[in-house]
């Protein structure tokens, strides 16, 4: 107790917040309100706490202590620290304000990655020009020294694979902990059991992750697989969280346990396979990982690209995205699944009766182009292009998910200065998934960003006949939509350049008979098309389980493993 009051007398350092939150996370918010009186002027400790609030979910109260924050912030360092997590907390006027005030003159590259984070999600091209043009010298000059980036916002700008991995292998180390390899543990004869399959992630609740990968879960072998989940994430008491645990056999809550706790559990559930979901996201807990307590440690889904190793065996991909060649920028080895590596719940949903444009307040003679990622994907070149299609197309539409109020206004005045009436730009409110599905076939043509392509976004158009326009991609991250394009049978819609993407739009524009032939050729094969079957892809994933199991039975090493569609359609 007494050395507890001298901490708290003296202002808990960082290092000590950290330990604190480390050792005990379940009661880690209690903690630290009980001396948040006396820390509360402690630019800090506050920081602290908005990062605990929001990893669990208690998001009005971490904005409160943002606000604090901003009274406290008085130099261009601390504003700057502040940028990014006012922009996570959806702050964003205050967010841009600081970032304003704080990026006086040339951009350092210290402060590079938060002024991007936040330029990214209110559309600043000039300062997202700025910033990564400092953030690629220091890649350029190969002075690797640090994680001066966060691996989502990094895959916003650069899609260089090399660049790419080295980024993500050292901000894993910087978050998560070096790993040991060496402590693997043996994996035991499967004589006639069923192989014990985990599936660890934070986002089993109120998340893409969750929606997607539910039809994955529910094809599972149940005769052959025990399906385990392990939650490290908070309960957000929704519909879409009890669907999801309800697809396991059994149900493990990791979140208020520590790393070293949660690893222990995790090595004494003598588990064959991790399928781990979260990737370099926000939430991860990579860390339970790192000494290796599962004997075969997988990654999936959640991150568009290598995880930087860590205790890492595996990660599954398919050969669009990661073609052959880039396996030696991995840390991890490759399960290539065919023809999509995207699990998907879309023919397990309910459907509602599809608007109309006259409901939408759409004209019946408009060319209606969709674009439903989030913002912060919109490089500068994508915006220059897309406007170059409004003057090519006069009675086109953007149709967009409606952005925060900076970003609104940035892009209208984007349109002014162009000459193209900002009021063909009009902004979609954000609905729930199946109210989403209900208006987005009106589209004629879904618009896909770059580098940073759509995911989920572009399969959910593909299911709703909506044909998407992608530019081929040079990294994971911006190949997903041209593989699932390809797996539809429409590699045709993926083009080599950016004259190419705007012709292409262009045409679709000017002929009805070419664009109603795709929209109805994707609403005839969704039922049967790869992209939407996940018995195969739970096959494959089965199989190609078995297949490192057997091998490392015979104490054979990992190698990458490719799966054909064909031989795993039962």
């Amino acid at each position: 107790m007494k050395q507890s009051n001298k901490l708290v007398h003296n202002k808990l350092g960082l290092q000590e917040l950290k330990k604190l939150i480390r050792n005990d996370p379940k009661n880690a918010i209690q903690k630290l309100e009980k001396i948040y009186s006396i820390n509360k002027n402690n630019y800090q400790f506050l920081m602290v706490m908005v990062d605990q609030y929001s990893l669990h979910g208690q998001n009005k109260r971490a904005r409160e202590i943002a606000l604090e924050l901003i009274k406290l912030a008085n130099n261009e360092k601390q504003k700057l620290n502040l940028v990014r997590t006012l922009t996570r907390l959806g702050l964003i006027k205050e967010a841009n304000k600081m970032m304003e005030e704080g990026a006086v003159g040339q951009i350092q590259l210290q402060d590079a990655s938060k002024i991007l984070f936040t330029a990214t999600q209110v559309c600043d091209w000039e300062k997202i020009r700025q910033s990564t043009e400092v953030l690629l010298d220091h890649y350029k000059s190969e002075k690797w020294n640090s994680a001066v980036e966060t691996p989502r916002t990094h895959l916003l700008w650069c899609s260089d694979e090399k660049i790419n991995n080295k980024v993500f292998q050292l901000f894993a180390g910087s978050q998560h902990g070096k790993s040991n390899k060496n402590i693997i543990e043996k994996i035991k004869p499967l004589s006639g059991r069923k192989i014990k399959l985990g599936y660890m992630s934070s986002d089993f609740r109120n998340h893409p992750t969750a929606q997607l990968i539910k039809g994955l879960l529910a094809a599972h072998n149940k005769e052959e697989f025990e399906l385990i989940a392990y939650d490290t994430g908070y309960d957000d008491k929704s519909e879409m969280r009890k669907e999801t645990l309800q697809l396991f056999d059994r149900v493990e809550l990791l979140y208020e346990k520590n790393d070293a706790e949660a690893e222990e559990f995790l090595r004494n559930e003598n588990l064959d396979v991790i399928i781990e979901l979260n990737g370099l996201t926000q939430g991860a807990r990579l860390g339970i990982l790192k000494n290796h307590p599962v004997p075969i440690q997988i990654d999936y889904l959640g991150f568009p690209g290598s995880v930087g190793g860590g205790g890492i065996d595996y990660i599954i991909a398919d050969s669009y995205v990661l073609p052959a060649g880039v396996d030696k920028y991995y840390s991890e080895k490759i399960i290539r699944i065919e023809k999509t590596y995207q699990a998907n719940n879309h023919m397990n949903e309910k459907q509602l009766e599809p608007l109309s444009r006259q409901q939408l307040g759409f004209s019946s003679d408009a060319f209606i182009m969709g674009m439903f990622n989030n913002c912060n994907k919109i490089s500068g070149p994508t915006w220059k292009t897309w406007v170059q299609i409004l003057k090519r197309v006069p009675r086109s539409v953007l149709w967009m998910l409606v952005p925060n109020d900076v970003a609104q206004v940035n892009l209208k005045n984007s349109l002014k200065e162009e000459g193209v009436d900002p009021r063909r730009l009009i902004f979609a409110p954000r609905k729930d998934r199946l109210e989403h599905f209900q208006r987005m076939s009106v589209c004629d043509v879904m618009l896909d960003p770059w580098p940073y392509g759509g995911h989920t976004t572009t399969s959910d158009a593909l299911y709703s006949g909506v044909p998407v326009i992608a530019l081929e991609g040079k990294n994971f991250a911006s190949r997903v939509s041209g593989g699932l394009l390809t797996a539809a049978g429409l590699p045709g819609l993926v083009v080599k350049s950016i004259e190419d993407y705007i012709n292409g739009v262009v045409r679709l524009s000017n002929d009805d008979q070419l664009l109603n032939q795709i929209k109805q050729y994707l609403i005839r094969t969704k039922s049967t098309s790869s992209i939407f079957n996940n018995t195969v892809k739970a096959r494959q994933i089965e199989q190609a389980i078995k297949i490192i199991i057997n091998n490392r039975i015979k104490g054979l090493p990992d190698k990458s493993i490719n799966m054909s569609y064909k031989a795993n359609k039962s």
